[in-house]
């Protein structure tokens, strides 16, 4: 009888643990899609807060260190139509050729900061996520990065 007592409890335990795992997943599932949405909100306003001339320790403080991905096509002279939602501020050509870029990649956007010798903003850049490119490929590209 001892042992049939053992067994029930047992089995009360094992119910319970699966029930808490399925609630820290459910809990850690939430709390990326909250992750997700605000990175969305984080992208634009980041970008609309970058002046030209803004030095390169304050675009580090307000957007954290520049990704690795360096490849980053930006339509400005009009040989590839921009996607919707892109947006540039580069007034100075010129410069822009001199500038050197680093790039930010988020879940939504990548921001592109042009940088003069002088470590100063000259210009900046707004692409948004391409629909090729979903949410769940950024996140596995942030969470395992090459």
């Amino acid at each position: 009888m001892e042992a049939i007592g053992r067994v029930k409890m047992g089995s009360a335990k094992r119910k319970l643990l699966r029930r808490g795992a399925l609630l820290l997943g459910i809990l850690l599932l939430l709390c990326a899609v909250v992750g997700i949405l605000a990175s969305k909100q984080n992208g634009r306003s980041a970008y609309e807060q970058i002046t030209k001339g803004m030095t390169r320790q304050r675009i580090l403080a307000l957007l954290g260190p520049p990704s690795e991905k360096s490849d980053v096509s930006i339509p400005i002279m009009g040989s590839v139509p921009p996607p919707p939602g892109f947006d540039c501020d580069i007034s100075d050509l010129q410069a822009l050729f001199t500038a050197r870029p680093s790039n930010w990649v988020s879940m939504d956007c990548t921001l592109v900061v042009f940088f003069d010798e002088d470590g100063k903003v000259v210009g900046k850049a707004y692409l948004p996520s391409s629909e090729e490119e979903r949410w769940y490929v950024r996140l596995i590209r942030m969470v395992f990065p090459k």
